[in-house]
């Protein structure tokens, strides 16, 4: 174990690579997050990363973690896994930096939509997307179902028509929606930009044209909603604006 020298108070690593850093002591998906657990364990409740040039400052523990989040001391942050996304999301509610304005907008739209008075006239729309959900299992007659595909259904259908009246018909259909492969396809997409050695992305090509498809459609289908809720005339169902 080594100590990262030019603080006020060292803080602990494992013994790194020149340049790759602790990128291959580090694995990929679930596993990541219990190694971190584990390291926790093991060096104590701070101690630092460094995957090709980037360093992360990890921390673990319930009074350091709400002493951290504490928004009187400390600005939002924008981590590079978020910083990817904006290339989905623009600069919104989770992909802005404290200092820009949308950051406000965003907040100040959302907010109304989760008093306890919005909160309850959600719930039988709720009720609805969940009874449809009971139904394909009851359906199903026994056979196996895929319950991470359903949940993914259920949350898409559940946001989709309280948060906008849009419909994506989940379980009315074989197949997911274009909008949900889209967008599951370009979160990867933009995870694997993250993980992957700098630079690789050059060689990525076919890969990007499809991420820049699939942000097309998606932003296509939220223009086609907006323009089709102002011309009804409705009000809009989360925060009183577009």
């Amino acid at each position: 174990m080594t100590y990262a020298s030019g603080t006020a108070q060292a803080i602990p690593e494992r013994p790194a690579l020149p340049l790759i850093g602790h990128a291959l002591d580090l694995p990929g998906g679930a596993d990541g997050l219990a190694h971190l657990m584990k390291e926790v364990r093991e060096m104590g409740p701070v101690f630092r990363l460094r995957v090709f040039g980037n360093e992360i400052v990890v921390v673990g523990g319930l009074d350091l973690v709400t002493e951290l989040s504490d928004e009187t001391r400390f600005r939002k942050a924008v981590y590079r896994e978020l910083a990817e996304v904006r290339q989905i999301a623009g600069d919104g509610l989770f992909t802005a930096f404290g200092h820009e304005q949308n950051w406000r907008k965003a907040h100040d739209i959302l907010m109304p939509a989760f008093s306890l008075g919005a909160m309850r006239s959600y719930h039988d729309t709720m009720l609805q997307v969940a009874r449809s959900l009971v139904a394909k299992w009851d359906g199903a007659g026994g056979a196996p179902v895929d319950v991470p595909e359903d949940m993914t259904r259920l949350t898409f259908d559940t946001i989709g028509l309280c948060g906008f009246g849009f419909d994506f018909e989940s379980f009315r259909r074989d197949e997911s929606h274009p909008f949900v492969d889209a967008m599951a396809r370009a979160l990867a997409h933009a995870q694997d930009k993250v993980e992957s050695i700098p630079g690789m992305d050059l060689f990525k090509r076919k890969q990007a044209e499809r991420f820049r498809q699939d942000n097309r459609l998606m932003t296509d289908l939220v223009d086609q909603v907006i323009r089709q809720r102002r011309a009804s005339g409705e009000a809009p169902p989360v925060g009183g604006r577009y």
